[in-house]
């Protein structure tokens, strides 16, 4: 089974074979006191509070293209958008679901959550938050 940080470097990998470079991690893991730090120093509610953050859990990460350019108009945006949930990862905030989340769109978040799992979300275009509802019992189980 691959973990999340191979499965990372494998989609990049991919995404390199596939002519598509440029990308940045703009953020990973980050503490607690990071997360509080970063919190206490962003007035538009667009940050997590700590112990709120998925970077706090080590499944998320941001990215952005090395070229400036508003990242939802990017060639790595397009491929992740096609091949992300392929490697188990989701685009966690998606545009127009900010009721089901909690939070804006964020088109450079994104998170693992397995292979399976990820293939139903992106695929149905639902969030984490709708997958959950929908599977719980399943979930559950298993």
């Amino acid at each position: 089974m691959q973990n999340r940080f191979e499965a990372m470097d494998s989609m990049f990998a991919a995404a390199q074979k596939d002519g598509v470079r440029g990308f940045v991690i703009t953020s990973g893991y980050r503490s607690r006191k990071e997360q509080a730090e970063i919190f206490s120093t962003t007035k538009d509610g667009t940050a997590a509070r700590p112990g709120e953050s998925e970077h706090e859990t080590g499944l998320a990460f941001d990215v952005d293209a090395m070229d400036n350019k508003q990242f939802e108009l990017t060639p790595q945006f397009e491929w992740l958008s096609q091949h992300c949930a392929e490697y188990g990862f989701i685009l966690r905030y998606p545009q127009g679901m900010e009721g089901k989340t909690g939070y804006p769109y964020e088109p450079w978040h994104y998170r693992y959550v397995g292979k399976e799992h990820a293939a139903v979300i992106m695929d149905k275009r639902i969030t984490l938050e709708q997958y959950w509802e929908d599977n719980f019992s399943l979930i559950m189980a298993n």
